[in-house]
């Protein structure tokens, strides 16, 4: 297998890890669990060519299960598991899902094997198109009383992915477009302009998006999560940006492996380490840099 393809779908499925972090915070009623809290504990290892572990476990727990994997989709595809048999339904988990049942799909074509769950994405789609509002972007819920940007821009970008797998996907992409373009000319966070942004450019909406770009460039101050968004925002724009800033931010970890902080002692569930480093590294991939940089942040991935 070709290391982009493996690469293209563990940093679409590590995305959605981490938003579903931050999507278990939702529940619905009805549901009931056993008393009690069931813990696992394990470790994880990712062997480059020759490789030796001595490996040590507590006593206190249970026996050990050793599970060795040759290929890397093997792993990935235990995750879409988990995802697409995740309890809950907000539009952010259905996103989610989605995500992970277009995933499966492109791992089942790789492989040359049947893809059987295109009646469940189908659903899934249908779902979110019926929790769309009526000014045209996505909430929490189909009953919540706000929109957000986030929940938005992820919704659609399933939505789109989708819609290139040749599903059917119909969205009034003007009525959103011009929805934004409001957005953009009213007073609001620039994280919320970054992600109208990038919404406009993933719809291919005519936006003079150099004006926007260069308003937030001299107006705005911006959080590192928020800096390398604009970064790749200049890239898919072809505005030629200043890709070396990132480097700036580069750590490495006591295993070799390269990531991207600004050592900040708060984190957030959609702002983080983990989130940092997959922009960075699409950024860098994007960017035509094949070094060994980019294996040495696959690691730390």
């Amino acid at each position: 297998m070709t290391v982009s393809f493996v690469m293209k779908i563990l940093t679409f499925l590590i995305q959605e890890c981490q938003d579903f972090l931050l999507a278990s915070l939702a529940t619905e009623s009805g549901i009931y669990y056993h008393e009690g809290l069931e813990q696992a504990a394990g470790q994880f290892h990712s062997l480059e060519g020759d490789t030796s572990l001595v490996l040590t476990f507590d006593t206190i727990f249970n026996d050990v299960t050793l599970y060795a994997r040759a290929d890397i989709l093997e792993v990935i595809e235990e995750e879409i598991s988990n995802l697409i048999h995740y309890k809950y339904t907000c539009n952010e988990q259905l996103a989610s899902k989605l995500k992970a049942l277009l995933s499966e799909q492109m791992i089942s074509e790789y492989k040359g094997d049947k893809f059987g769950k295109k009646n469940e994405t189908e659903r899934v789609i249908r779902l979110l198109l019926r929790n769309q509002q009526e000014e045209g972007l996505w909430g929490w819920w189909k009953s919540s009383k706000e929109s957000s940007l986030w929940i938005s821009l992820h919704v659609l970008e399933a939505l789109s992915k989708a819609k290139e797998m040749d599903y059917r996907v119909n969205i009034d992409e003007v009525q959103i477009g011009d929805l934004l373009v409001w957005e953009l000319e009213s007073p609001t966070k620039v994280d919320n302009k970054l992600r109208a942004l990038h919404i406009l450019k993933m719809l291919n909406s005519k936006v003079n998006f150099p004006v926007y770009i260069d308003r937030i460039e001299k107006t705005e101050s911006m959080n590192m999560n928020e800096l390398f968004s604009f970064i790749k925002l200049k890239q898919i724009c072809g505005l030629d940006p200043e890709v070396d800033t990132l480097f700036s931010y580069q750590k490495e970890t006591i295993f070799g492996n390269l990531y991207f902080s600004n050592d900040s002692i708060t984190h957030y569930f959609y702002r983080n380490d983990i989130q940092n480093t997959l922009l960075a590294y699409k950024i860098l991939r994007s960017d035509s840099i094949t070094d060994h940089s980019l294996e040495l942040q696959k690691g730390h991935i």
